[in-house]
């Protein structure tokens, strides 16, 4: 799950979705903007503080230890308005998902997705 951003919804709007409980201003802290924080998958991403790189280090040993095959992972990136992040954090958080199944240190998404 990626960082807590406000939804450029509200740029144009000055308002919130009614859909979108979360944000940076909501009532829930620090969760996304569609979620509220108490969802399993916003929990582990609050625990580690939105880290993409632990999100995934976490998740893959959860899954072992509940003697799951982690032989190949499909990740699905939640937080609608991840494509309204900049370039770069999008890039930094691709990256760091994949840095995680290598544990390989990569300049740059083509080079992790290798």
């Amino acid at each position: 799950m990626c960082k807590p951003h406000r939804c450029p919804h509200i740029n144009f709007t000055g308002n919130i979705c009614v859909y979108c409980p979360g944000g940076p201003d909501s009532d829930f802290e620090y969760s996304t903007q569609s979620y509220t924080g108490y969802e399993p998958t916003s929990m582990r991403a609050i625990r580690a503080r939105y880290d993409p790189f632990l999100q995934t280090r976490h998740r893959v040993e959860q899954l072992k230890q509940l003697g799951h095959s982690v032989d190949k992972v499909e990740f699905i990136v939640m937080g609608g308005t991840f494509m309204a992040l900049s370039e770069d954090y999008r890039d930094y958080f691709i990256r760091n998902l994949h840095d995680a199944l290598s544990r390989h240190t990569s300049n740059n998404v083509a080079e992790a997705v290798r």
